[in-house]
């Protein structure tokens, strides 16, 4: 019995297997040890934003729980508890940091965009970040511990549940909660033209550390601490008209800091005023010299200003006192432009229809073959039915040219609507017929509703023998005018706009419309007679060949 021979397979080396952990075998477990593969490695601190240091993280938190925040955030204030032994300067309470995210400014602004698989790792990195910077600068202002559990006031939502643990916070102390709104109002000031590269909480507090870093001291007398820490106690960005609503305003150039001490307004006011004099320029004092130059020399280069919130207060009231009367002269202009444009073009009186009537044409010295369209031709009508066509609604408004005698002429060029709306715009071919279809649609005249969507002739309310439904409304007709004009005939095609300019011209000038009108009639009559004199000629020329 013959067997076939045993052929080994090609042994190769294998390459080392990298990242791999084998379980091992407990006693009396036959099974395989299965390898599992080791878990991505946890992000390190580079992840987190590099551009702030320990002393960016110690005065953002000091911003967001100084006594300015927590006076004007009773929600927050709220979260603090006086000691049991009476002390009212002694706190016991604590905050989360998940809390302070959600709640203040400063501190969100470094979540920024950090909404992927790893935001969860990344928002515990920014609050190792910030619990760095507190031990190194504000260990004597807070007390901070770990967090094992989340923070059940804190709302959670989608990605956020998985989030768990981190830390909380509380001040040791608090400082003067007495002040009141004028105090806090006149420790406020108004920055303007803040350079650049200082346009963010962090980078403000540092630019106004190291302008105020030769200022005089504060008075003993004050409760708050006399360090840099605790002199900015408040930022804000008054909104943009660009920014969008509900949306968190960020630094364009100008901010609101309220300081804790009064020194500290007079000598930024001084350094840089409002208005600056030949004597006095901006951040030119000698007593400046000791001062970051670099600091000195960006608010220099923007022209870096500062007043007071009253005084801001007045100038804004002032621009919106303005702004407003720009308005009413504009609307003034318009309406005088708009009443000027009506008497100058008064509607034509029609005669009955039983006498035959002509267009008088007006003045088209206006109206040149250069014009980018044809000026008061367009109408707005309102109230007509959803479910109406195009085609009804140019059978009911041509109703208002029946007692013209303009054969061949069609003076409702264009009927732009679109189906389920109540409103359309009707491009005429001439003013003229702007004008006619604006008097037949007058509700002292008459007053036009569609019953159905296919109702053709439209019914008089005031002479209707049967009953009106009562949600409908009489059509209205009413002329578009100066810039709503030009932004509708903006997006007509230029051809478009040309052909009707064209067609406009050619029914505004007597001469053509005469010659047009004859040549029509002279057709008509004379046509089948010149058409029978070459059919003949033609056909007597082939019976000679």
């Amino acid at each position: 019995m013959s067997s076939l021979a045993f052929i080994p397979r090609k042994l190769t080396k294998s390459a080392p297997a990298k990242d791999i952990k084998h379980i091992p075998k407990r006693d009396g477990d036959h099974s395989y040890s299965k390898p599992v593969p080791e878990l991505p490695a946890v992000p390190a601190s580079d992840d987190v934003p590099t551009k702030y240091n320990d002393q960016d993280y110690a005065n953002l938190i000091t911003l967001s729980l100084s006594d300015y925040v927590l006076w004007i955030d009773p929600d927050l204030r709220r979260k603090f508890e006086v000691d049991s032994a009476g002390d009212p300067r002694l706190l016991v309470a604590d905050v989360s940091f998940d809390y302070l995210f959600e709640h203040s400014a400063p501190l969100s602004s470094l979540l920024e965009v950090k909404h992927g698989k790893e935001f969860s790792i990344v928002r515990s990195k920014i609050q190792a970040a910030l619990v760095k910077g507190i031990r190194a600068h504000a260990n004597d202002v807070f007390d901070v511990r770990l967090l094992l559990h989340s923070d059940a006031a804190v709302p959670r939502f989608g990605k956020q549940k998985d989030l768990s643990g981190g830390y909380e916070i509380r001040r040791k102390r608090l400082g003067s909660l007495s002040k009141g709104k004028a105090e806090w109002d006149a420790c406020t000031l108004y920055l303007e033209s803040i350079p650049p590269g200082y346009r963010s909480y962090a980078a403000i507090m540092r630019f106004l550390s190291d302008l105020l870093h030769d200022a005089p001291p504060v008075p003993s007398s004050s409760t708050l601490p006399v360090d840099l820490l605790a002199r900015v106690q408040g930022i804000s960005f008054p909104a943009h008209y660009n920014d969008k609503p509900g949306a968190r305003p960020t630094c364009k150039g100008f901010a609101l800091v309220t300081f804790a001490h009064a020194t500290d307004v007079e000598y930024l006011q001084s350094s840089f005023p409002w208005v600056a004099s030949e004597n006095n320029e901006r951040g030119g004092k000698g007593k400046q010299a000791e001062a970051p130059a670099e600091s000195i020399h960006a608010a220099i280069q923007s022209k870096f200003r500062v007043t007071t919130k009253k005084h801001w207060l007045e100038l804004k009231a002032e621009y919106v006192a303005y702004r407003q009367r720009l308005v009413e002269e504009i609307n003034a202009h318009e309406d005088a432009r708009r009443d000027a444009q009506t008497h100058s073009q008064e509607p034509m009186a029609v005669s009955p229809p039983a006498a035959s009537t002509s267009i008088q044409h007006p003045s088209s010295t206006q109206l040149t073959s250069f014009s980018p369209y044809p000026p008061d031709c367009l109408l707005l009508v309102k109230s007509v039915h959803p479910d109406t066509t195009k085609t009804t609604l140019r059978t009911l408004f041509s109703q208002a040219f029946h007692s013209l005698d303009q054969k061949g002429v069609d003076g409702l060029g264009y009927v732009d609507f679109n189906k389920g709306m109540d409103r359309c715009y009707l491009r005429l071919a001439a003013p003229m017929y702007a004008n006619l279809l604006v008097d037949h649609f007058d509700h002292h005249l008459r007053q036009i509703i569609q019953v159905s969507g296919m109702d053709e002739s439209g019914v008089d309310i005031r002479t209707a023998e049967t009953s009106i439904p009562k949600d409908l409304q009489p059509i209205s007709v009413e002329r578009v005018i100066g810039r709503p004009e030009e932004i509708y005939w903006e997006k007509v095609p230029a051809k478009v706009r040309k052909t009707a300019v064209e067609h406009a011209i050619q029914l505004m000038t007597p001469s053509r419309s005469q010659d047009r009108d004859t040549s029509h009639s002279h057709t008509r009559k004379h046509g089948r007679s010149e058409l029978e004199r070459e059919n003949g000629l033609s056909h007597k020329k082939s019976r000679n060949r």
